[in-house]
């Protein structure tokens, strides 16, 4: 339920801009954007990778996380007051989620080259 809740932020977040669903944990962290200049845009793709691509991988089609997250993610998508009706129509066919959008990484470097980028980031917008 909860990856399905981050899944669905994520999805609003760029297409409609921050809607408040989650809290930040570090109180000092700046409180994004309602407005940004991806609004409107719908993923290709949704990645998981690492240890969870590698759980949803050995999950598939069970009742224990496969079916449960999509089930959410698709109620999430059906009933969101800010998804226009196209977005909805682009995640969901049938009223289903398209679990064709998920895809497994096995790349081992993401994280590391995430985590990098972001480390370089908050040393230049400290140094400024």
């Amino acid at each position: 339920t909860n990856l399905a809740d981050l899944i669905y932020e994520r999805i609003t977040t760029l297409f409609c801009g921050w809607q408040g669903v989650f809290e930040f944990i570090n109180p000092n962290k700046p409180v994004l954007e309602k407005t940004h200049p991806y609004i409107g845009t719908l993923l290709d793709s949704i990645i998981i990778g690492q240890r969870l691509g590698d759980l949803f991988q050995k999950a598939k089609g069970d009742n224990i996380l496969w079916n449960p997250f999509f089930s959410r993610l698709t109620y999430r998508i059906n009933e969101s007051t800010c998804l226009s009706y196209k977005a909805k129509l682009h995640y969901c066919v049938d009223g289903k989620f398209k679990e064709s959008l998920l895809k497994i990484s096995k790349l081992r470097e993401a994280p590391a080259l995430g985590a990098g980028i972001d480390a370089y980031f908050n040393h230049y917008n400290k140094t400024k």
